[in-house]
């Protein structure tokens, strides 16, 4: 077991996920990896100096919120501002550490304020609420970038748009689901000093942005779904994508050209969603002359029927703060039928429908999007949404 080579790949010590010898350092790395199975080639932390310990950590300084990490043999939590805060732990905590669930310190790509607010008014005396942007399933941060990016798009506000796990430049962890996801964005709003927030998710991001009202209204001052509803999707058109992914052999592609001709030839036919795929590969930074995946694959095809359903455990919770629905005109993600289970969640949402869009509004519309966007925030009400 290469373990240089799974640090650099981001591995989190997280859960006791032991794997099979013989498996391969890229499956692995598709893991949470345990201490034990790292004991068990060879490795032990260091009794004096963690910062061998926490190498494999370094990059996303990641760790269980509470309990012990069997990494450290010592009881450490994390943000993403104040490093590791170290104590010993006790074997109870050991015990308690397996059903601790982790959270992952999110990759973020910040767009300060274009422009200051307008001048005069009670909102004058403080800055606007930020807006907290979170992107669909095998997308980034960097997708939307162009469209953030555009002077006239929320010029007035801090726009964060974030990594999620398993994507981008966030950790690759072993759980994948959306309460996991919600835990990730409050500790990112947590540790950015952000205690209220404009939350625009698309797709899978626009569930986890709900989720995240329903769960805690006071965090979240409005929101925006863009070209999704809470609720049951058919699984077999992304099952296809990302199986397609899976069946990759990296090892066997020396060019881009390669990858993209492997995809084809396990069914990914249109062109525009192999290149969509391909702003998820990256070169493999310990072996020149190889690619890797920045996408999770084989926990987010574990994942997938969860990613394509909402949670039940919401499923009697409203938040009644505003809320702009904005779904691409021949899209079929958003449906007339939809629109009583949109009002059940949120009963102060409002639809608009985007002109020559699809399911990828702001690529298909740019303008249109903006204009849809830019006009919730003027008539946003930010008064702490209804618990």
């Amino acid at each position: 077991m290469d373990l240089t080579r799974l640090a650099a790949r981001k591995v989190v010590a997280c859960r006791s996920l032991l794997t099979p010898a013989g498996t391969g350092a890229a499956a692995l790395a598709a893991r949470c990896i345990h201490a034990e199975a790292k004991i068990a080639a060879g490795w032990r932390a260091p009794s004096a100096d963690l910062a061998g310990a926490s190498a494999l950590h370094a990059q996303h300084r990641h760790c269980c919120r509470a309990g012990r990490c069997a990494v450290h043999r010592r009881n450490v939590t994390t943000t993403a501002a104040d490093g590791f805060k170290r104590g010993y732990g006790s074997a109870a905590g050991h015990d308690a550490h397996e059903e601790t669930r982790c959270v992952v310190p999110l990759n973020c790509y910040k767009i300060p304020a274009k422009q200051p607010p307008s001048s005069g008014g009670a909102q004058a005396a403080r800055a606007p609420t930020p807006m907290i942007m979170i992107h669909g399933l095998l997308a980034s941060s960097g997708t939307y970038r162009s469209t953030l990016k555009r002077p006239e798009f929320a010029s007035t506000r801090d726009v964060y748009a974030l990594d999620m796990r398993n994507h981008g430049g966030s950790p690759q962890v072993a759980e994948m689901s959306y309460e996991a996801m919600v835990r990730d964005v409050e500790e990112f709003m947590d540790s950015e000093g952000i205690p209220r927030a404009i939350v625009m998710g698309h797709s899978m991001g626009g569930k986890v942005s709900s989720m995240l009202a329903l769960e805690h209204p006071e965090r979240v001052a409005g929101l925006v779904l863009v070209d999704i509803v809470p609720k049951l999707y058919d699984t077999t058109p992304l099952s296809k994508v990302t199986q397609a992914i899976a069946l990759v052999d990296l090892e066997a592609c020396k060019s881009r050209a390669d990858v993209e001709a492997s995809l084809e030839a396990h069914g990914v036919v249109d062109p525009s969603t192999r290149s969509f795929i391909l702003t998820n590969l990256v070169s493999d930074g310990s072996r020149p002359g190889f690619y890797e995946w920045r996408v999770n694959i084989p926990v987010i095809n574990d994942a997938i029927k969860t990613l394509m359903d909402f949670p039940k455990s919401v499923a009697e919770k409203q938040y009644t703060g505003p809320t702009l629905v904005i779904r691409g005109q021949t899209s079929d993600y958003v449906q007339d039928s939809d629109l009583p289970l949109l009002q059940k969640y949120f009963p102060r949402y409002r639809m608009h429908s985007v002109k020559n869009a699809a399911h990828w509004v702001a690529n298909d519309n740019m303008e249109g999007f903006i204009d849809a966007v830019n006009g919730f925030l003027q008539g946003a009400e930010e008064a702490p949404a209804s618990e």
